[in-house]
């Protein structure tokens, strides 16, 4: 679980067999999860079940969260990640 964190609630760099299994991020400044690359084989770096919510509206006192755009999940500049059964909130900014 990860919330309002300054950045993003996880991130990778150069990721193998990494895989996020019912993952909850709430109220992160730029995204839920951030892969940056993957590099193995289709199926193993993966994000599988979770939830991410955008903003929950009960913590924006220091005013991030309505300032700039959140991401759900920034995916990697390579192929081979998969993303299934996520389930997003309240990315209405």
């Amino acid at each position: 679980m990860g919330w309002k964190a300054g950045k993003n609630c996880a991130i990778t760099e150069d990721t193998g067999y990494v895989q996020y299994t019912d993952f909850k991020c709430a109220d992160n400044a730029i995204a839920g999860i951030e892969f940056s690359r993957v590099l193995i084989a289709d199926g193993y770096a993966k994000i599988s079940g979770g939830m991410i919510i955008g903003n929950t509206g009960l913590n924006n006192d220091d005013k991030v969260l309505g300032t700039q755009k959140v991401w759900g999940i920034i995916t990697p500049r390579t192929e081979g990640m998969t993303v299934e059964n996520v389930k997003f909130y309240n990315f209405n900014f």
